[in-house]
């Protein structure tokens, strides 16, 4: 009897909140590309959303890969990116940081900051190379910690041990590509490409 009432509470419960902690499914190419409302390590808040007429570089890497996934940014996939100066980028960054303590949280939050303006400073210099100015209207790039593993799960992965990078374009996914993937920067270098110009009433000032 109480093994029964156990089970009708459970179904109550699951049918009341639905499932907790669900992970996504996974997103291939072609499919429509999960929203995310995000908060970033220096406080800006935002959302997938916001970047609707914008081409959209989605990365997670953890403490193992972000290293590699830096790597590999800095050496091909901003030079693929700096090739098409018409297109306005978003760069959404996610790190699992869902193993480091509450006590040192702010320690590792001051470390992601440092990362971050490397990284932006690498993305600057870039696009001064290809004699083009950046600017907040042609790039923008966010940081955001990932302390509950919750972007994990909307993203449908289950960790980041390998880097992951998705280009998300028109609301869809252009292509998903995980470390280790043959010919990684040539098949980035490829999606950026082919990606269509943009409209008249989406093109920068």
């Amino acid at each position: 009897m109480k093994k029964s009432k156990l089970s009708a509470l459970c179904v109550f419960l699951l049918v009341i909140f639905g499932p907790m902690g669900a992970m996504a499914e996974s997103m291939g190419v072609g499919d429509r590309a999960n929203p995310m409302t995000f908060t970033d390590i220096d406080g800006h808040s935002a959302s997938t959303g916001d970047y609707n007429d914008w081409v959209q570089v989605w990365t997670f890497g953890n403490r193992k890969s972000c290293d590699r996934l830096t790597d590999w940014m800095r050496s091909s996939g901003i030079r693929a990116v700096t090739k098409r100066p018409e297109l306005r980028f978003a760069f959404l960054n996610f790190a699992d940081v869902s193993v480091v303590p509450a006590l040192f949280q702010p320690m590792t939050l001051a470390i992601m900051r440092h990362i971050n303006e490397g990284a932006k400073d690498d993305l600057r210099e870039a696009y001064e190379k290809q004699g083009v100015e950046l600017t907040p209207e042609r790039a923008r790039v966010h940081l955001t910690a990932d302390w509950d593993g919750d972007f994990l799960k909307t993203l449908g992965i289950p960790d980041a041990e390998q880097y992951h990078c998705w280009i998300v374009h028109g609301g869809r996914v252009v292509a998903h590509l995980v470390e280790g993937t043959p010919d990684i920067a040539s098949r980035f270098a490829e999606a950026i490409a082919s990606l269509s110009p943009p409209s008249p009433a989406a093109k920068q000032p």
